[in-house]
């Protein structure tokens, strides 16, 4: 997928990050693309004139351009987000909502109209 980015010298680019994070221009949804002599940091936008003099003294060679990057796969934040597509909205409000874990065991009640789902709910949980 395609994002404006900053194009920064490997040696630089830590602080470029940082900077951009502090700026709110940093894309965490997207992966840093390095090679040997340089780093892609994905940007939000196309930033102000004030914020690219911010980066400009970090990195006098930094430059501007919009390139394709891949996405972070991010993991659903519950076992409801999880399953949303695959449990009607009456299952998934059935679905427990505590969950005991003992070492690398997860102890889950699954009610009887969900018994059908258990291996699906276990992959979720995992």
């Amino acid at each position: 997928m395609q994002s404006f980015a900053v194009k920064v010298k490997k040696n630089s680019a830590e602080l470029v990050r940082q900077a951009l994070r502090r700026l709110n221009l940093l894309n965490t949804g997207f992966v840093t693309v390095k090679d040997a002599i340089s780093v892609l940091l994905p940007i939000v936008g196309k930033p102000s004139d004030q914020q690219w003099q911010l980066i400009k003294a970090i990195d006098p060679d930094a430059s501007l351009l919009v390139a394709d990057f891949q996405q972070i796969a991010r993991r659903p934040k519950d076992i409801i987000e999880a399953l949303k597509d695959k449990l009607s909205p009456s299952e998934l409000a059935s679905l427990p909502h505590s969950i005991d874990i003992i070492g690398d065991i997860a102890v889950v009640e699954v009610p009887e109209e969900l018994k059908h789902h258990e291996p699906l709910i276990g992959n979720a949980i995992l």
